[in-house]
Parts: C-alpha cells; sequence; structure tokens
C-alpha cells in the first residue's frame, strides 16, 4: 500500500515510517524540516520537503497524495511553553496545517487519516496513562490545537475516518503511540 507519513523526520514519524516500510509499503514522507532532521528518515521513503500550512501549494500537495491509502498526520509545531509565546505560529503550523491535510485528502478521495495527537489533551491529571475518553482539559494553545482534531465537527465536515489501522499485528491509534520506559516508540 502506498502512505504517506507528515512529519515523517520527527521522531514519531521517523519510527512509523520504518515500521511501514519493514512492513512492504510505499512511504511517501512529507516534512519541512522545521524541526525533524532529513537524517532520521528511512533511505527507501520517498522525501518531499514541504511545508503543509501553505495552501498555495496544495497543487503539489493533490499530486503527493494521489492514489494514497492512508495518511497518518505526525506533523507539528510541539512543546506547551514556545506555544504559549508564539501562538499564532503555532496556529498556522498544527490547525492550519491540519485543516489543508484534511481537506487535500477529502478532494484527492484518500481512503483513510490518522492523527497523532498529544497527552497535553488531557490537562494536569493525576491519571496515567491517560485514555482517549478520558475527559479533556486542554490548558494551552499547543493542547487546544491537538484537541482541534478530536472535535467530532471537524471529521464530519471533511468526511474522513479517523479510526485505527492495522499495521502488522499492533493497531496504531488516532491519539497516541505507546512509547516505552526507554523512550522507544511502539508503533
Amino acid at each position: 500500500m502506498k502512505y504517506v507519513v507528515t512529519g515523517g523526520a520527527g521522531f514519531i514519524g521517523s519510527n512509523l515510517d520504518n515500521a511501514l516500510i519493514k512492513d512492504g509499503h510505499e512511504v511517501h514522507i512529507i516534512d519541512n524540516l522545521s524541526s525533524g532532521k532529513k537524517e532520521n528518515c528511512n533511505n527507501r521513503a520517498i522525501f518531499h520537503k514541504y511545508d503543509i500550512s501553505k495552501t498555495a501549494n496544495n497543487i503539489n500537495l493533490k499530486e503527493i497524495l494521489k492514489d494514497v491509502d492512508t495518511v497518518f498526520h505526525c506533523a507539528a509545531r510541539a512543546r506547551v511553553q514556545p506555544s504559549i509565546v508564539d501562538p499564532i505560529n503555532y496556529e498556522k503550523n498544527n490547525s492550519i496545517a491540519l485543516i489543508n491535510v484534511l481537506k487535500t485528502c477529502v478532494d484527492v478521495s484518500v481512503r483513510r487519516f490518522i492523527y497523532s495527537a498529544s497527552s497535553s489533551v488531557y490537562g494536569p491529571t493525576d491519571k496515567l496513562p491517560s485514555k482517549e475518553d478520558d475527559p479533556t482539559n486542554p490548558i494551552s494553545p499547543y493542547a487546544a490545537q491537538k484537541y482541534y482534531h478530536l472535535n467530532p465537527a471537524i471529521m464530519d465536515t471533511y468526511k474522513t475516518m479517523s479510526s485505527t489501522c492495522k499495521c502488522k499485528d499492533e493497531t496504531i491509534s488516532h491519539a497516541f503511540p505507546t512509547t516505552h520506559v526507554d523512550g522507544t516508540a511502539r508503533l
């Protein structure tokens, strides 16, 4: 199958790239390299240096997403504190980029869209790990932006299914990969 991983040069995205390639899939990575590193990318993936927050380049994005089975949206400007200091840049890179990719997925009939959210949507909590159906309490611009996708109106608007996808024997959910104590992610 043909997959696209946005943010594929980052930590979560690059681990996902490797898992998909190991399973024999064609993988396209879209990343603007604002925080990810090209050397994190599997050399068997097709790399596109591209800023998904720029709507003027949608023709190029449509070309990349053509005939794609699933888009894994891992791209985001992360971290809570900088999102408070620079909320406009975070809004552009997290919310506008998300809507741009969703709209393009609909335009080219991508079958599935899987979103990587953040535990920050639950706010301060003593209950760890959080579960997807726990109450949300985003208390920073970053957390609110990551919560944005979890709003059913967003998915309904774009008629995009955001559920789970089987990647060999393990499930990748629309919210969280499992992170082990040693810092490695199970995808």
